[in-house]
């Protein structure tokens, strides 16, 4: 079973740093985000329905609906962090410092809010994997990605430790699906209102440069301040 566990974690680790590869080579990292949480609500629903069905219909406690809540407002900051720093930093910084920093933050949210304990050899073999990335990492960058990297870092311990709380008020998957949904939902609402706010920000910059233009002369805007024509008088 041990070795079940851990070839499922390398296999976890292979794919979530490919997916990390995809985001940082995109154009838009938010958009892709976005895309793909609302590709995965699709594709889950209909999964969920009939799994939900075929297993007598358990039960969604409004408690799991709320850490749910909670844990998708956290990885909705976590994308946009994560997206914040892979454009200042590179993926060899940023995705080492992210990873890096969220174990040993989940770790002691388990100890100081869950109760939960570890071995002596645990607890330092979490401290070295964590000093010993950073000590790699932090020495290459030139400071813009760190505070990003280092708050996803904050953002994934943080919606993992609700996680591990919102699972075992239910079905594992059944709190997977309204997490997923939750979150898709809310990356089409922020996404609009981000593209809303640019497009406002791009008028508001356009209008200033027309502003200025709209209070000169006429015969400057007509010929330029190094034109052949230099005076009202001249112009036909």
């Amino acid at each position: 079973m041990t070795a079940v566990a851990i070839a499922l974690a390398l296999a976890a680790a292979a794919l979530h740093g490919t997916w990390n590869v995809l985001i940082k080579v995109s154009g838009d990292p938010m958009e892709t985000f976005r895309r793909a949480t609302i590709v995965a609500a699709l594709v889950t629903t209909p999964l969920t329905a009939v799994a939900w069905l075929a297993t007598g219909r358990p039960a969604l406690p409004l408690a799991a609906v709320g850490l749910a809540a909670i844990s998708a407002a956290l990885e909705l900051a976590y994308l946009f962090l994560l997206s914040a720093a892979y454009r200042s930093g590179e993926l060899s910084v940023v995705y080492p410092i992210a990873r890096g920093s969220a174990p040993l933050l989940a770790v002691v949210a388990g100890l100081g809010l869950l109760g939960e304990r570890l071995e002596p050899g645990q607890l330092a073999g979490v401290g070295l994997l964590l000093v010993g990335i950073l000590a790699v990492t932090i020495s290459q960058t030139s400071g813009r990605a760190t505070v990003p990297a280092l708050l996803t870092g904050v953002s994934i311990a943080a919606y993992t430790a609700v996680d591990r709380v919102g699972v075992r008020l239910t079905t594992p998957w059944l709190y997977d699906w309204v997490l997923i949904t939750l979150l898709a939902t809310a990356l089409v609402i922020t996404m609009s209102v981000r593209s809303r706010l640019l497009r406002r920000r791009a008028l508001l910059q356009a209008s200033a440069v027309v502003r200025p233009c709209a209070k000169s002369p006429w015969w400057r805007l007509r010929y330029g301040e190094s034109g052949s024509f230099t005076s009202e008088k001249a112009l036909p």
